[in-house]
């Protein structure tokens, strides 16, 4: 009876391991914020989970835990890649903040000390094992070897790699060492025992898929994420016999996956991406995993502005799900991120964990609508020399351009389009419309006043000269003066991602300085030492910031003019309203030509020119440059000053 018993137990555990694992599936564990940078993934004994985040200066590393919050480990002077918790509590690091490499231990009081600093290795991979031996992959020298770390420090070569081209290793709870050989163009996967005796755990297979990532659990089962076909991955089960089984496949959650980690409780976990692009962790539960209800979300009220939208984040365990009502309601979105609609009163959402097929209570969050003061103009538009316009409005003023862009009275000596915007004590604004127009007077030869829009004369008699002579004796120009205006922001920490969404960073509330600058400087430039030294003043040191150049583009030839329009971060240009060219997101200063737009221009038009750009942080630029009809076969890129003005 005994006998027969444990006949049946083995051949119900042969089931499970090898009809029963196409059952697994992959859901979500937590979904980080849009600006979230995740390097790096470890879990320590009590079921945390472990990250380095280099979303921001200076990284950090962070810990996850089981109610979703999040709490810094450390922060400081590195720039953590791989992750590893030995047996103790303690958590190893790969450096990358100095070359090569570094391998930094932080004790569980957040003691930060070196643990391997040799500049005779380079450590590209680590893991540990049950005595708290560390062993980390070494790519100073061609081919790679790992190198074992006893707790005291002392290296020492564990396997030569002279034999074998190393790329992946792990460790199980016994003290064996597993690692990917891929020599002769196979992935193979040796075994290293505690004896340090290599041997084959999975020869081929007949399988030459690439293997990103590998873990082991606590039972001694080795997994690996195998690429498919990119982006698409699947997670492979090595049986002790060293046979091969899918674990999970065909699943989209696999797509673009990377650290795979196991927790003590033989879930599966891996960095992986939304739908958006947000990255995300995700689990792949044991069948014998008892599962937690989530708890609550975390989020807070937000107010807005009548007739506008906001964004609500909420943090969690498992999938956040979004209700118009406290219980069942309708589904409005999935994820820590939900846009609301434009709203003009106060308004209540909820949102709920779902993980394991059990959902947490639902949070409520309210959103405050807050009046907008209306902005209103009043004055004459037209007017000789200069234009006085004044502004209405509970609030402060802030006007795009005049003398007095602070005053409610302003002047203005140049046509163009102006903006006024009116915030409360609120913050609330809004925003209008203008358009200048300044008639410069000269005097003809009868010694009468006229504008330049007729007659104009210079002192030789000359009607309808370029250069002319106004009411004051002064000689005067009509024509394009070779200057662009200028308004810098205070911008986001994030990236316009299209036009639209640019107006973000050009919000006139946050404008910090403006002017007229000649408009080779305005449309030429990288760094913002350009700009500040021309005593153009950049807010927050360089970062997070926008500048928007604007004025007049006044072709010299009939025809297709193609612009090239580059910069760092997002840059676009409008001429006549229309989007020319652009590159919108985060990126480097890409080579003139790389993002190019046409446009057909009637000589001696005066079409309005509009180029923004906006930076996120590090390096920085605008380059809008372009070719005449008649250079359509030129390998250059020109600034005609000629066809521009700021008037």
């Amino acid at each position: 009876m005994n006998i027969n018993l444990k006949i049946y137990k083995f051949l119900f555990f042969i089931f499970l391991n090898s009809f029963g694992l196409n059952a697994q599936t992959v859901t979500t564990y937590f979904e980080f914020n849009q600006d979230q940078y995740v390097s790096g993934l470890a879990t320590n004994f009590n079921g945390n989970l472990t990250f380095g985040d280099r979303s921001n200066w200076p990284p950090a590393i962070k810990t996850l835990d089981r109610n979703g919050t999040i709490s810094t480990v450390v922060s400081g002077n590195y720039y953590p890649l791989s992750l590893q918790y030995d047996n103790s509590g303690n958590l190893y690091f790969i450096d990358a903040m100095n070359w090569p490499y570094a391998i930094q231990k932080v004790s569980q009081d957040g003691t930060v000390t070196p643990f391997v600093s040799d500049s005779n290795f380079f450590p590209v991979s680590i893991t540990c094992d049950n005595l708290g031996n560390l062993f980390f992959l070494d790519n100073m020298n061609r081919p790679s070897s790992i190198y074992k770390v006893t707790p005291d420090g002392s290296v020492s070569l564990y396997v030569d790699g002279s034999s074998y081209s190393i790329s992946i290793i792990t460790s199980d709870n016994s003290g064996n060492i597993f690692f990917t050989d891929q020599s002769n163009g196979t992935t193979t996967i040796r075994k290293v025992s505690t004896d340090g005796t290599v041997s084959t755990l999975v020869n081929n297979n007949n399988n030459n898929n690439y293997i990103h990532s590998m873990t082991c659990d606590n039972s001694g089962n080795l997994y690996f994420l195998e690429e498919v076909n990119w982006p698409t991955m699947s997670i492979k089960k090595v049986l002790p016999d060293g046979s091969i089984v899918d674990y999970v496949s065909n699943d989209p959650n696999l797509n673009y996956a990377n650290n795979l980690i196991s927790d003590n409780e033989g879930n599966l976990f891996y960095k992986g991406y939304t739908n958006n692009f947000r990255q995300q962790i995700m689990i792949v539960t044991n069948p014998n995993y008892v599962c937690f209800s989530p708890n609550a979300p975390t989020t807070t009220d937000n107010s807005i502005c009548t007739g506008n939208t906001t964004n609500l984040t909420a943090n969690g365990i498992g999938k956040l799900r979004w209700y118009d009502a406290p219980m069942n309601g309708n589904l409005l979105a999935t994820g820590n991120n939900f846009t609301t609609p434009i709203l003009a009163t106060e308004t209540t959402y909820y949102v709920e964990g779902f993980f394991c097929n059990l959902s947490s209570n639902r949070t409520p969050v309210t959103v405050s609508a807050i009046d907008t003061p209306v902005a209103a103009i009043s004055g004459d538009t037209t007017g000789n020399d200069f234009v006085k316009l004044t502004a209405t409005g509970v609030g402060s003023y802030l006007w795009s351009g005049g003398y007095s862009p602070t005053d409610a009275v302003n002047y203005f000596t140049r046509s163009g389009s102006y903006s006024l915007t009116v915030t409360n004590t609120t913050g609330c604004s809004s925003t209008t419309n203008v358009n200048v127009v300044v008639n410069k007077l000269g005097i003809n030869k009868f010694g009468q006043l006229i504008n330049n829009v007729t007659e104009k004369v210079n002192k030789n008699g000359t009607i309808n000269a370029e250069i002319y002579v106004n009411k004051h004796g002064k000689s005067a120009s009509s024509v394009a003066d070779g200057n662009l205006n200028y308004a810098v922001f205070s911008a986001p920490a994030s990236f316009a991602i299209n036009a639209i969404n640019f107006s973000n960073y050009t919000n006139p509330s946050n404008q910090t300085a403006s002017g007229t600058h000649n408009a080779t400087l305005l449309l030429d430039w990288v760094g913002v030492s350009t700009l500040t030294s021309a005593g153009i003043s950049i807010p927050n040191g360089g970062d997070r910031f926008a500048i928007q150049v604007s004025g007049f583009f006044i072709p010299s030839e009939n025809g297709t003019y193609t612009f090239t329009c580059e910069g760092d971060d997002a840059v676009d240009l409008f001429i006549d309203g229309i989007n020319v060219a652009n590159h919108y997101g985060g990126h480097p200063v890409a080579p003139l030509g790389t993002n190019t737009g046409t446009i057909n221009l009637v000589k001696g038009t005066k079409y309005t020119f509009r180029a923004r750009m906006q930076d996120n942080d590090d390096f920085e630029g605008l380059r809008v440059l372009w070719r005449k009809p008649s250079e359509i076969s030129s390998s250059g890129w020109n600034i005609y000053t000629d066809e521009l003005s700021s008037f």
